[in-house]
């Protein structure tokens, strides 16, 4: 293991243990929904938006999920190339584990393309003041986030535990988010 991999994962399991940490969950999960609530009020309900099911200790989204129960929602799909997929999902659809136990959608579920996708909101472990974002490891999102045009909005969901005050440590193909929503509101960073 390298320096700065040595560095991440140390970083990954403190912030991972602050997320696990988290008191009043569902009132900050609550606090996020609406704030993500009022970013989402400027997109059709047909145009799609890229979520997550959280896994372990992430920011649930069910909330949010239960305000936009009409809004096209995408949800990943991980694949055995190391790649990631989004297929539209419906609330009244059920979702099954896929690779790693994560749910997601049926394996024929309509696939949509980068380009289709109006907003992602991403899972993180920790941000910084820079946009910068300390994933789980994989490099699923930084790959998928790759090949989503610069212009559309990539806002990470923490709670506000997760943010370093210090600069987290990049690789040349991180991606960096444009906004984050914490429990404490909305974070933009300058491009």
């Amino acid at each position: 293991m390298s320096v700065s991999e040595e560095i991440r994962a140390n970083l990954r399991q403190r912030y991972k243990f602050a997320r696990r940490d988290v008191r009043d969950r569902v009132a900050r999960e609550a606090a996020i929904a609406e704030t993500l609530s009022v970013i989402l009020c400027s997109y059709n309900s047909s145009e799609p938006i890229a979520a997550y099911v959280a896994m372990s200790d992430e920011t649930n989204l069910a909330p949010l999920f239960k305000r936009h129960n009409d809004q096209l929602w995408v949800l990943p799909r991980t694949q055995p190339d190391k790649t990631m997929t989004f297929h539209a999902w419906h609330q009244h659809e059920p979702l099954a584990p896929s690779e790693f136990d994560i749910f997601a959608p049926a394996p024929n579920a309509t696939l949509i393309t980068p380009n289709e996708i109006a907003v992602v909101l991403i899972p993180l472990v920790a941000f910084d003041d820079h946009g910068n974002r300390l994933g789980m490891g994989g490099g699923y999102y930084d790959r998928y986030l790759a090949n989503l045009a610069s212009n559309k909005p990539r806002i990470g969901i923490a709670f506000d535990c997760q943010h370093s005050a210090s600069p987290l440590p990049r690789e040349e193909w991180d991606v960096t988010l444009s906004t984050v929503v914490t429990e404490s509101g909305m974070i933009e960073f300058d491009k």
